[in-house]
Parts: C-alpha cells; sequence; structure tokens
C-alpha cells in the first residue's frame, strides 16, 4: 500500500476515542476545561470532533485542542497535527502538521511516531530523509505498535535509511505479523518463499500468505492460489486454486483475471465456462497482460479464419 495512504488511513483512525456519553457529562467536562484542566481540554476537543455529547464542530475541537496542545498535552498534539494535515477545522499547513507531531512523538506517542516516519519515508511536509524515517519507526516499534514494525521492516528490506538487512526485515515482519498485521504477514511470506532473512520453508510462506489473503491482501491471495495450484508447501488443491485466484481476480490482479481465465477455459478446478473463460482473460488483457492478450488475438483470428 502506498505510504500515503497508510497516513491517511491511519489519521482517519485517530488514536483512541476518549470523550463521554452524554450532553451532561459533556457540560461538566466543558466546566473543567474553561478551567484549566488540560485534560478536559483533550476531552472536550475530541468530543467535539467526533460529536459525542454535543454537536459535531471540528472547528471547535481545534480550538480545544491548541489550548491542549499549548499546555504540552501529548494526545492533543497529535491530533492537532491531524487537524493540520487534512485542513479539518482550520486551513491545511503541513508545517504546522509536523510541528505538532513532533511534540507529540518527543513525548512517546507511537502514532505520531510512525506518522513522523511516514513523513520523512515519503517526503510529506519534508524532505525525504531515510535515516530520520527509520529513527521515528524504530521509536514507535519499540512500542510494538504494529504499523510501525512494518513499515521499519520495509525499511530494512529495501535499504532504506539503513544498509539493506534481510535478517532485520524478517525480525520486524514477524514482530507485526504475530500481532495480525496484514502487509506483514504478505511480506513474511515472500521471506519464507526466497529465504531470505530465514531459512526458505514454502510451508511457512503458505502459513503467512493465507493468514494475509483471509485480511483481504490481493497479492497474498493470488501467490496462495498458485500454491494451491503447483502444491508447494501445501496440499495440491485445483479448487482451492480457483478460489483464491478468484479472490484476487476479483480484486483487479491481471495475473489472477488470467489463471482464473484459463482455468475456466480448461475446466480445472471449475466447471468449463467458456463466457467466463472469455470475461476473465478480457479483464487481464485489458491491464495489459501479455499472455492474455496474445489468447484473445488467437481466438480472434481462428474465427475469421472460420
Amino acid at each position: 500500500m502506498n505510504k500515503k495512504k497508510l497516513l491517511i488511513l491511519l489519521l482517519s483512525l485517530f488514536g483512541i476515542l476518549s470523550c463521554v456519553n452524554n450532553s451532561l457529562d459533556f457540560n461538566q467536562l466543558f466546566e473543567e476545561a474553561k478551567g484549566g484542566d488540560v485534560a478536559a481540554q483533550t476531552k472536550v476537543g475530541n468530543c467535539y470532533y467526533f460529536g459525542n455529547g454535543v454537536k459535531r464542530d471540528v472547528e471547535q475541537a481545534v480550538i480545544w485542542w491548541t489550548k491542549a496542545s499549548n499546555q504540552g498535552e501529548m494526545e492533543a498534539q497529535f491530533r492537532l497535527g491531524n487537524s493540520y494535515y487534512n485542513g479539518e477545522g482550520c486551513e491545511q499547513d503541513l508545517e504546522q502538521a509536523i510541528y505538532w507531531w513532533t511534540c507529540a512523538a518527543k513525548q512517546g506517542d507511537a502514532f505520531a511516531q510512525n506518522t513522523l516516519g511516514v513523513c520523512f519515508d515519503s517526503g510529506i511536509g519534508v524532505e525525504i530523509d531515510g535515516e530520520q524515517a527509520v529513527y521515528w519507526y524504530t521509536q514507535a516499534a519499540n512500542q510494538s505498535y504494529d504499523e510501525a514494525q512494518y513499515n521499519l521492516g520495509t525499511c530494512y528490506a529495501r535499504g532504506m535509511g539503513v544498509p539493506v538487512d534481510k535478517y532485520q526485515a524478517v525480525y520486524w515482519f514477524k514482530k507485526a505479523s504475530s500481532q495480525g498485521h496484514a502487509l506483514a504477514q504478505k511480506s513474511l511470506g515472500y521471506c519464507f518463499f526466497y529465504g531470505e532473512g530465514v531459512t526458505k520453508d514454502s510451508k511457512q510462506a503458505t502459513y503467512w500468505w493465507r493468514k494475509a489473503a483471509e485480511q483481504g491482501i490481493a497479492i497474498a491471495q493470488y501467490e496462495l492460489a498458485v500454491c494451491y495450484n503447483t502444491g508447494d508447501g501445501i496440499q495440491q488443491d485445483s479448487r482451492q486454486a480457483v478460489f483464491w485466484w478468484r479472490k484476487a481476480a476479483e480484486q483487479g490482479i491481471a495475473e489472477a483475471q488470467y489463471e482464473l481465465g484459463v482455468c475456466f477455459g480448461k475446466g480445472d478446478g471449475v466447471e468449463k465456462d467458456y463466457n467466463q473463460a472469455l470475461y476473465w482473460l478480457v479483464k487481464a488483457a485489458q491491464q495489459d497482460h501479455p499472455t492474455a492478450q496474445r489468447v484473445l488475438e488467437t481466438l480472434r483470428d481462428s474465427m475469421k479464419i472460420q
């Protein structure tokens, strides 16, 4: 997944919700916030943002998060950074976003640390700086934040900000995978399949690809289908191959669309269905899959001859 998309997904989650359930609780909290209670100010901001106990008002959320942030409240600083990044309740200002995320990150907020890592990794509001990305990912990863562990593993795998170290990549992918991080599970599957940073083990590869596939990761679904088709690391099962190729094909993986078309054409793992075969071959060809295009060209030529 694109790192900018990951960041936007993270910001949409906005950490752990901490506000109130009704207007009476909010009124009491509001009085405490007006009196300067920093925790109450943060919670009032949360209530306004999420519309808990009060009508949703993102501008008021920013006002109260700013009050709390200026008193050094870590959660408010992270949320305020998010607001400046998204332009919610204030003018979009990446410089201010980076400033407040940095404030929160220096206090140990793992969400902010990982977010800064993404910024330095992708050049969001700052110049790309691999070493800074790794630094902040590491801070968050050491707090067991799975997204940061995955990002750090990826840095080690591709040599971003650190020398390539497949063993460290596997270490962090395992950490994130054990917490259920789907992309880390996908990556760990590749490590085991190709023997990168770990002893080659096709059974372990299929184990982790299945974990990721069951969470909807399309490329893991495709790889698992290939293993079922060939019997590599798992008992050969053409029907299971078709099942997982279909899952990946429906998510737009061209190679899966081609393979699924072939299966329908041959009746391999599924009943023959030339309409379905043609449908999936066309889908693959539309994505410039060369073999699918050649198959379709051959079919057109044979129809002209007839």
